[in-house]
C-alpha cells in the first residue's frame, strides 16, 4: 500500500507536467486583421490587441547568408499565410516611455543594423506570441510550445546543388514540416 501511495502524487505530476502555450483573452473589437491595426488612431496599449493574417495574406522575410563566397540577389521574399493565425505582443506593465515609443516606431533596418547584444536588450522585454484559435498562444521563440499548439510532428530542411548543360549551376532549399 505504501508504494501505491507514493506513485500516486508522482503520476499526478507527470500528468499536470507544465506546458508553456498560455490561454489569454481578448475583447471582440480588440481582435482585429493586422492592417486595421495598422490604421488605427487612437493611442493603443499594445499588449490589449490580438492581430491577426487572412489566408492569402502574405508578409515578408529577410533573408540573409553571411558568406565570403555567396550571397542572395533577392533578400527578400514573401511568405502566404495559409489559414488564420494571430499575433499579440507581451510588454512589460512599467515599460518607460521612451521604450514604448522606440518599440512603436521601430523599423526592420532598424533591427537590422542592431548588433545582437542590443536586439537582446532591447527585446528583452517584449515578447511576440501566436495562436491559432487568438486564445491559446505560444511564444515565438518557444519552439516546443509551437509545435504543440499547432500540433507540428517534426520536420526537415534540405540545401542542395547540381548542374547540367541545359540549366547550369542551381540549387534549392527545400522547408517541410509534418503534423500530427
Amino acid at each position: 500500500m505504501k508504494k501505491l501511495i507514493i506513485l500516486i502524487p508522482f503520476l499526478l505530476a507527470i500528468g499536470c507536467a507544465q506546458t508553456n502555450v498560455v490561454v489569454r483573452e481578448f475583447q471582440p473589437d480588440h481582435i482585429i486583421h493586422f492592417k486595421a491595426f495598422q490604421k488605427l488612431d487612437e493611442p493603443v496599449v499594445l499588449d490589449t490587441y490580438a492581430v491577426y493574417l487572412e489566408k492569402g495574406d502574405t508578409f515578408p522575410l529577410e533573408l540573409s547568408l553571411n558568406s565570403d563566397i555567396i550571397a542572395f540577389s533577392e533578400k527578400k521574399v514573401n511568405l502566404v499565410v495559409k489559414d488564420r493565425v494571430y499575433f499579440r505582443l507581451k510588454v512589460p506593465a512599467n515599460i518607460t516611455k521612451e521604450k514604448l515609443s522606440a518599440l512603436k516606431n521601430l523599423g526592420r533596418e532598424t533591427v537590422s543594423n542592431m548588433s545582437d547584444s542590443d536586439r537582446q536588450e532591447f527585446f528583452k522585454d517584449f515578447m511576440v506570441y501566436v495562436s491559432k484559435d487568438g486564445l491559446h498562444w505560444a511564444a515565438c521563440s518557444d519552439m516546443a510550445a509551437i509545435k504543440e499548439l499547432f500540433g507540428i510532428k517534426g520536420g526537415s530542411i534540405s540545401l542542395g546543388m547540381g548542374m547540367n548543360e541545359k540549366e547550369g549551376i542551381w540549387s534549392f532549399l527545400n522547408i517541410e514540416m509534418s503534423k500530427l
